[in-house]
């Protein structure tokens, strides 16, 4: 419950009395917590904020049985799922694998030579998603950036290793994206043995990318106070 904004008094609220982003909250944190083999989610991070989506993320990952999702969150769909189904015109079409192509949104069914229209390459995965994360962090600051400018020795030292680790964490993030897309490659199904040393690498990276992620964070703060 944690997890999804509930902790605390929140925790022994009355369900009548959330409001329905919050009961979206809960009827996921339910769905996560049942052993059930079909889970059908219909555009499941509405109503999330950054941090339980990443949780809802994770979560599916690592969920053993199928999944059918409906969602027009990109990074979700980059991320957990295997193959896409494009419903259009009254013609349900399977991709396999994770078609860039079919999310980008000037996709209109191919044009008159038969492809997809080009659409600028989106942003790297890993990119967009620090990005929002620090974003939503910054956003919980109460200190204005003029504030945080101080230039002493161990002022200086702390930013030093802020970006130490923002290197870290870049690499590691691109690295969980390349293994996500080696993963939901069709020809992996049929390995077995590379299936499960890619499922092994791709959970190593996620806990350092969570692991430097807590260590940035930390870092952070530091220097914030620092900066006072």
């Amino acid at each position: 419950l944690g997890s999804f904004g509930f902790s605390g008094e929140a925790a022994d609220r009355r369900i009548g009395d959330l409001s329905g982003g919050e009961r979206t909250r809960l009827a996921l944190a339910v769905c996560m917590a049942n052993p059930v083999n079909l889970l059908v989610l219909d555009e499941p991070t509405n109503h999330l904020d950054l941090p339980s989506c990443d949780v809802l993320e994770d979560a599916l990952i690592a969920y053993p049985g199928t999944v059918l999702l409906v969602s027009h969150d990109r990074h979700l769909i980059r991320s957990v799922a295997h193959d896409l189904l494009e419903v259009r015109g009254g013609v349900v079409r399977r991709h396999q694998g994770v078609d860039d192509s079919v999310l980008t949104p000037s996709f209109q069914g191919g044009t008159a030579g038969g492809g997809p229209k080009s659409d600028p390459a989106p942003p790297p995965v890993a990119a967009t998603r620090t990005a929002k994360r620090k974003a939503h962090q910054a956003a919980q600051r109460s200190d204005p950036p003029t504030a945080r400018k101080g230039g002493g020795p161990a002022t200086k030292e702390l930013r030093k290793n802020i970006s130490r680790i923002e290197k870290a964490l870049a690499a590691a993030e691109a690295e969980v994206a390349d293994l996500n897309r080696q993963l939901a490659d069709p020809a992996v199904f049929n390995d077995h043995e590379k299936a499960a040393e890619l499922g092994k690498r791709f959970g190593e990276a996620k806990d350092r990318s969570t692991a430097l992620m807590d260590e940035w964070a930390e870092a952070s703060t530091a220097l914030e106070r620092a900066d006072q």
